[in-house]
């Protein structure tokens, strides 16, 4: 039975909704968009009331009705689906929407299913509503990119992901536009905002997602593992305190190197993850000198929020003016303040992914 447009249309008027409207145009610390909306809305996800399948952020458009009490989701491509469809598997005649019966099989995926389809009255050719939106239903958006992304494996495979550099084996997405442009889609999952909370390492304020370094200082560190950040490549970021880090050392709770003044910490696993380098050694000893004049260890959860990682602290007290507001108390022999001072810029230079330049310019 051929459906009609009253058929297909719900009761109440439908409002198209863009799922990726803030995080396209989000700026970090642009006080217009709540961190916690953004999140709200890349965990977004209901069901479409039309194919029965997962509507979620990563469809980006959908619609919705437009009346509170009415919860009728429906996919962009179902609400505007076309009466008639060319079917490369059917080129000889237009399939007609209908409505199908469960005793109807579907002649792309031979199953049967009861809902609506598009049939061929001439050859008795049918195939279901996910079969004829099958491109739809694998096609994503990301703000990574600006045009549609598709699956284009149905098993895993192993190759280059362009957000992050890496090879990785899994599922992957591709632009039919760039070409060259594919992407694994555990750096599509990646959360837009993260908290970094490790047993060794923490960050006070939510991290940023950034698909690209093109915009910061160069020569820019990990804050983890040390290795220099890649232009164009994933990473997360927190602009107030120039903090920068890789999204697997954000994510797989890698231990950072300057753990390595913390008693529990193996020096062969680090070795082994390839963490260990001139930079990764500058920064060390630049923590070391802090914690000489401050008393404190590198990560220290007993002490108030703003004063846990020992870098962003000490950064904060020597923004404030208040220098001797780190010195630990029981130091035998209080400097003057001019060696404080030098001490203290010395420090925070070692630290400083954007002015050390490795053991050399240490020396």
């Amino acid at each position: 039975m051929d459906l009609t447009v009253e058929e297909l249309q719900h009761e109440h008027p439908l409002t198209l909704v863009d799922l990726q409207l803030m995080h396209r145009d989000y700026i970090e610390d642009d006080d217009e968009y709540d961190d916690n909306e953004l999140i709200r809305m890349q965990n977004f996800h209901c069901t479409c009331n039309m194919c029965g399948r997962r509507i979620d952020w990563y469809h980006r458009y959908y619609y919705k009705c437009s009346m509170l009490s009415c919860d009728y989701s429906l996919h962009k491509f179902c609400e505007e689906i076309p009466k008639t469809l060319k079917f490369h598997g059917h080129p000889s005649h237009t399939l007609i929407l209908q409505r199908t019966t469960n005793d109807e099989k579907c002649h792309a995926c031979f199953k049967y299913r009861d809902g609506i389809g598009y049939h061929c009255s001439t050859c008795n050719f049918g195939i279901d509503l996910l079969c004829a939106t099958f491109v739809e239903q694998h096609t994503i958006h990301h703000p990574s990119h600006p045009h549609p992304l598709i699956s284009f494996s149905v098993e895993p495979i192993l190759s280059k992901c362009f957000a992050c550099g890496k090879k990785h084996e899994g599922h992957f997405y591709h632009c039919t536009t760039c070409f060259n442009f594919i992407i694994n889609s555990d750096c599509l999952s990646l959360p837009m905002k993260l908290s970094l909370q490790t047993q060794n390492f923490s960050h006070r304020h939510l991290l940023t997602l950034s698909y690209s370094f093109l915009d910061q200082l160069y020569d820019c560190e990990c804050r983890i593992c040390g290795v220099e950040l890649e232009d164009e490549h994933l990473i997360y970021k927190c602009s107030k305190c120039m903090y920068y880090v890789h999204p697997d050392c954000a994510t797989q709770r890698i231990e950072p190197f300057m753990s390595v003044f913390l008693p529990d910490m193996l020096l062969p696993n680090i070795a082994s993850m390839g963490m260990l380098n001139k930079r990764s050694d500058t920064y060390s000893f630049g923590i070391l000198i802090m914690e000489i004049i401050s008393g404190r260890n590198p990560v220290d959860y007993s002490r108030p929020p703003d004063e846990v990682n020992l870098v962003d602290w000490l950064k904060t007290m020597v923004t404030n003016r208040n220098a001797k507001g780190v010195l630990y108390p029981k130091l035998p022999e209080k400097p003057s303040s001019r060696a404080l001072k030098r001490a203290l810029l010395v420090a925070l230079r070692w630290v400083d992914p954007s002015a050390q330049r490795g053991l050399k310019w240490v020396m």
